[in-house]
């Protein structure tokens, strides 16, 4: 964690003030240490500079901390949980022997897609026909909770009614996939895409370089960022972002510079999102002098 100051130093050297992310990433790294007081005074400082917590924030205080107090903050604050957020306290009750507890957030979870549900089946009701917008919206909402069975469900029924899925679908089903770490039910997908004559764009790539970097197979993300260019596809900043934090999990530090040079050279201006994933990668990697030579 020193190296992780340092290199927030080095930020600050150089003009780039803390953001959202530059705290949460320290917020993370105190609560997976155990330094939870530590993680409460960053916290308790990212506030008084004016800068608003976001979910990832408070995910990691609920992880670290688990006190329902902090999930009621978040509400208070305006921030909507994500499933990361339940899972977290589901399994915090689960290990407190709250199973009561677990049980009614879970039932919340299932609870805002019953809603989604409902409306939809009152569109039936009301003689509205589904198009591919009503389709995918439910698709994207599923996969987000990670209920892969009734994704499916909804894309085989969509199919049947004989509406055409689009590139927003078939993205949603990719991104679902991957975040599941169904990689070759997302190459599957994207198969048929092409098979369809959907042409895939740099969400779609985006997707599946996401999904080959959280399983670690660089090659294969790599295999996607050089046929991007062949297809005509331009790598935007979460291509080069995702490849530069895949890279530095893996300690390939080097080459996540290369990248960061690259992305520099085709016109994306680096952030402080670019800067961040850098320091978290240097830490891990323990070169944190290496942030003081980035260009």
């Amino acid at each position: 964690m020193d190296e992780a100051l340092q290199i927030l130093d080095a930020m600050l050297s150089k003009g780039c003030a803390p953001d959202v992310v530059s705290y949460s990433s320290l917020i993370y790294g105190y609560c997976k240490n155990g330094l939870i007081d530590k993680a409460m005074q960053t916290f308790d400082t990212m506030l008084d500079m004016g800068c608003t917590p976001d979910v990832v924030t408070y995910n990691s205080l609920i992880d670290g901390y688990f006190v329902r107090k902090t999930f009621d903050t978040m509400l208070d604050m305006g921030c909507t949980p994500n499933v990361v957020t339940y899972n977290t306290l589901i399994d915090g009750y689960c290990k407190k022997g709250l199973i009561d507890k677990a049980m009614q957030t879970f039932d919340t979870m299932l609870g805002l897609i019953d809603k989604a549900m409902q409306t939809f089946d009152t569109m039936l009701d009301m003689g509205c026909t589904p198009n591919v917008v009503t389709y995918s919206s439910l698709i994207d909402g599923y996969c987000k909770k990670g209920l892969i069975d009734k994704t499916m469900q909804t894309f085989d029924t969509m199919l049947d009614k004989g509406c055409t899925p689009d590139v927003v679908t078939y993205n949603s089903l990719i991104n679902g996939f991957c975040k599941e770490g169904l990689i070759a039910k997302a190459m599957q997908t994207f198969d048929t895409m092409l098979d369809m004559g959907c042409t895939p764009n740099v969400v779609t790539y985006n997707s599946l370089i996401s999904g080959y970097c959280k399983q670690r197979r660089m090659d294969d993300a790599m295999r996607l960022f050089k046929e991007m260019s062949s297809k005509r596809t331009t790598p935007d900043a979460i291509t080069y972002i995702t490849l530069i934090n895949g890279f530095c999990k893996v300690k390939e530090v080097r080459i996540a510079l290369s990248l960061f040079c690259k992305m520099k050279t085709s016109g994306d201006v680096p952030n402080l999102v670019n800067y961040n994933i850098l320091l978290h990668g240097l830490c891990k990697d323990h070169q944190p002098k290496d942030i003081y030579q980035t260009p």
